[in-house]
């Protein structure tokens, strides 16, 4: 067993393009290792119930290739615009009663009973 040595890699934030650079850059830092999907909510279900997971085996290819191990995450740090264009109340409010819209991490009240509950594929 190896050390593991690495952090979040957000490809969904960037160019594919750079992807292949990316991981060159990982590999000459010794990253063995990294975290992805953490934001990608809104690429891997682009509308209600539609599903597109295939720049995701895409780049879960590419790190493999690498020798990078993958630690999945479950993308809903960034919930998508569709979400909260059907229901805005899974905004988290501040003590003063003003919702806080999106542009930032965790745009989303944890305790919303709105929120939609995980799903199972296939």
């Amino acid at each position: 067993m190896s050390l593991k040595y690495g952090g979040d890699y957000n490809p969904e934030q960037w160019p594919e393009e750079v992807w292949a650079d990316d991981v060159r850059l990982m590999r000459r830092a010794g990253v063995n290792f990294v975290t992805v999907g953490v934001f990608s909510w809104a690429l891997l279900e682009i509308d209600d119930g539609v599903f597109d997971f295939a720049w995701l085996d895409r780049v879960l290819d590419l790190l493999f290739e690498n020798g990078i191990s993958v630690d999945l995450a479950t993308a809903t740090a960034s919930p998508p615009p569709w979400l909260i264009e059907k229901d805005p109340s899974i905004l988290p409010v501040d003590r003063d009663g003003h919702t806080l819209w999106p542009g930032g991490r965790q745009h989303y009240c944890p305790s919303s009973y709105h929120l939609p509950l995980p799903r199972r594929l296939g």
